[in-house]
């Protein structure tokens, strides 16, 4: 649901559909809030990586500026992204948290493509000691017999 962090707003008889929990209130559905309010401009946020803003004004004249992180991933185009908040910090922390998990993630990548490497490359078992020669028969594990 969409947050409205302000004193209660004068919608006149329609407002049933907004909820109030905490002096928070809280509009139902997307297209009740956007009754109450009007997008005004949007962008990136300058200084900031992978954080957008959206100015909103709300009938009475009150303009709120609303956050999100927002980034496509490199693999299929999708984006990583939250909801619409008035929370700057919310926002920055939910994007580090997401880069740390992407960094971690690409580790994590790395090392099974190269346990996998090594799990499927030829090599000696090291329990054998010593490598064979090739000329040999193996009679045993232990016994080896030279062509004569």
């Amino acid at each position: 649901p969409l947050l409205i962090p302000f004193p209660r707003p004068h919608l006149g008889p329609s407002r049933s559909h907004f909820s109030c929990r905490g002096g928070v209130y809280r509009a139902s559905t997307v297209a009740q809030a956007q009754e109450a309010m009007t997008h005004q401009r949007s962008g990136k946020l300058e200084g900031e990586e992978f954080i957008e803003y959206m100015d909103n004004q709300f009938s009475e004249g009150h303009i709120q500026r609303t956050y999100r992180f927002y980034m496509l991933r490199e693999d299929n185009g999708k984006p990583y992204k939250t909801q619409w908040v008035t929370d700057l910090d919310y926002v920055k922390k939910e994007r580090d948290r997401c880069t740390t998990l992407l960094v971690k993630k690409g580790e994590r990548k790395v090392k099974d493509a190269e346990r996998h490497r090594r799990a499927n490359s030829p090599q000696i078992s090291p329990r054998t000691g010593r490598t064979r020669d090739p000329m040999s028969l193996v009679i045993s594990t232990s016994r080896y017999l030279s062509p004569s």
